[in-house]
């Protein structure tokens, strides 16, 4: 499983990555964005393989230059099968 993490303030980052590698476990990797232009970069370079797919997206809602639904809305356009909770 991929999972996607994206927060502007890095303590937060970090502190929502530990708390999903308790929940989620080894299996899952993990990608870290501090940015929506990050989050998008990390996006596009697992859509480009076509074995691989993000499965999940924790995004904070106040980012720098955007906002957390608006990413989501990008992201969306690379992931034909998705679940989204608002």
């Amino acid at each position: 499983m991929k999972c996607l993490i994206v927060d502007d303030e890095p303590l937060v980052l970090q502190d929502i990555h530990r708390t999903a590698q308790k929940v989620m476990g080894e299996d899952t990797e993990f990608f870290l964005a501090g940015n929506p232009t990050e989050a998008m970069k990390i996006v596009e370079d697992i859509s480009s393989k076509p074995e691989e797919i993000l499965e999940i997206a924790i995004i904070d809602i106040e980012l720098p230059y955007s906002n957390g639904i608006d990413l989501a809305k990008r992201i969306q356009k690379y992931i034909q099968e998705s679940i989204w909770s608002w």
